[in-house]
């Protein structure tokens, strides 16, 4: 399976295309097991001196010219959906949708406080609290805090959420 993942939260931003070896059915209805994450990945981040709307595209077709790869190739789109700037957000959900909905594929969001408590998580015992944390600019921060458990790594069921997500 091959996925292309956008990140627009944030001023820079970042894309990847990760190939697994799961199939399609097993990587959109169970969460990505560490042993299929054995593919491939390559990323790029962007230049914050640009705006989104003005640099996705070109760096979406450099990306995928690197990887070898057409929007065709691609079976699933991934977007991060929050926390971070509404604009860049609603920018690169946009851009993820149109693409998926042109090729017929399906779309994954993904919470990037999750995701950045997934990979703190995956070498913690179980029990370790994890504190996640995203500049929202203006003095706050977007964080949430989680409890690792004796699940799999990058696993729903990995983390519990002790504090949910919150801006402050």
């Amino acid at each position: 399976m091959r996925v292309l993942a956008l990140d627009s939260s944030v001023h820079d931003g970042s894309a990847a295309v990760l190939t697994t070896t799961d199939s399609d059915a097993s990587l959109i209805a169970a969460p990505v097991s560490a042993a299929s994450i054995a593919g491939s990945i390559i990323e790029q981040v962007g230049d914050p001196s640009r705006p989104h709307a003005e640099r996705l595209p070109g760096d979406l077709l450099h990306l995928l010219t690197t990887a070898g790869m057409t929007f065709a190739d691609i079976d699933l789109f991934a977007v991060g959906s929050g926390p971070g700037s509404f604009t860049g957000l609603r920018i690169g959900i946009a851009a993820i949708q149109g693409l998926a909905m042109v090729g017929r594929r399906p779309v994954v969001a993904v919470s990037l406080l999750d995701a950045l408590g997934q990979m703190a998580a995956s070498t913690a015992t179980p029990g370790t609290r994890i504190g996640v944390w995203i500049d929202a600019y203006r003095h706050e921060v977007f964080s949430a805090l989680y409890t690792v458990t004796g699940a799999p790594a990058f696993t729903d069921a990995r983390l519990e959420t002790t504090d949910a997500a919150r801006v402050g």
